[in-house]
């Protein structure tokens, strides 16, 4: 069987999420090798079946000894994507977080990357809606084609403002407990 690819559902807003079906594929015979950006995947493998938990931690200097703590406490490193490093363990294994610290580093710096991409997204929605409000009125052929551009410019701000929102609430809620 070949490897299969399945979309990464919600790791921005609910990395517990994403991990519960990560160990159902587990369950079933597929486990997680990868993560690939441009398709927004896992890729899985077939592998015999496992009743295993994973685990998201975030480091950005990630050394022999940050692993080997994992280790020690029951968890087997599986792959890194950047400064995400993916862990798993058999089912019931007590969740092990080497950095919250990094953690909320990691939101925060995700909240503005996407504070940005919100930003920038915000532009050609106020250009087309603008446009639209000014051509609507003289009923010109250009109404239809600049709804349809004002609709799928608000969709793409609306997936920028998610991740934002989502991150930036997490940091502060990582910062309160703290």
């Amino acid at each position: 069987m070949k490897d299969k690819f399945v979309i990464v559902t919600a790791l921005a807003f609910s990395d517990q999420q994403d991990l519960k079906r990560l160990s159902e594929f587990a369950s079933k015979g597929l486990m997680v090798r990868n993560y690939r950006i441009p398709l927004l995947s896992y890729q899985l493998f077939p592998l015999e079946k496992q009743e295993v938990d994973f685990l998201i931690d975030y480091q950005q200097s990630a050394t022999e000894e940050y692993f080997q703590s994992y280790v020690q406490n029951g968890w087997e490193h599986v792959f890194t994507h950047e400064e995400l490093h993916f862990f798993r363990a058999s089912k019931g294994t007590t969740p092990f977080y080497s950095d919250t610290e990094g953690k909320s580093q990691r939101y925060k710096r995700e909240s503005k990357r996407f504070g940005i991409y919100t930003l920038i997204s915000l532009i050609p929605v106020v250009l087309f809606g603008f446009l639209l409000s000014t051509f609507q009125t003289s009923g010109e052929m250009v109404t239809l084609p600049l709804f349809m551009l004002t609709g799928l410019s608000t969709m793409s701000l609306i997936f920028c403002i998610m991740p934002f929102v989502t991150y930036h609430f997490r940091a502060k809620k990582l910062n309160n407990n703290g």
